[in-house]
């Protein structure tokens, strides 16, 4: 962690070193508002190779947001994605995507600005949390609505 300046507030919680680099990803991030741990697979095999694409981009949103965003869902081994019902090719087995709760209308306004101000163009919507992925493979720019 750099030294801190006169007046200058360090809040990182953990340096992660994603692993599974694949589209140039850099090394080491920094995240000011989120803990590792939170990232990690459901099923309990303790994996979290998130990108630290999406982990910038999601550390911009939660600054922009203003609140704590709960992760419901990041990374998933392909054992938990397969018992979930995940797609095959799903943005969380390469660590590419994130299930954000947002229970309330207020709240899914101003997190779905901050998202889209945080540089994200694929959303995906539920009454009860947001999708969020960096999947180059999929198509831009797209809000969708998941069927109940």
């Amino acid at each position: 962690m750099p030294p801190a300046k006169s007046g200058m507030k360090v809040g990182w919680v953990f340096i992660y070193h994603n692993t599974r680099r694949r589209d140039g990803d850099i090394k080491n991030v920094m995240a000011k508002y989120f803990k590792k741990e939170e990232f990690a697979c459901k099923c309990g095999c303790g994996r979290a190779a998130i990108s630290s694409r999406l982990l910038l981009r999601l550390d911009k949103a939660r600054e922009l947001f203003g609140g704590a965003i709960h992760i419901n869902s990041g990374y998933r081994c392909e054992n938990h994605n397969k018992a979930i019902g995940g797609k095959q090719d799903s943005a969380h087995l390469a660590g590419g995507a994130a299930d954000l709760s947002c229970v309330n209308s207020r709240d899914r306004y101003h997190l779905l600005c901050a998202l889209l101000a945080s540089g994200f163009n694929r959303v995906g919507i539920t009454p009860t949390f947001f999708h969020v992925d960096i999947d180059e493979s999929k198509s831009p720019n797209v809000i969708w609505l998941y069927k109940e």
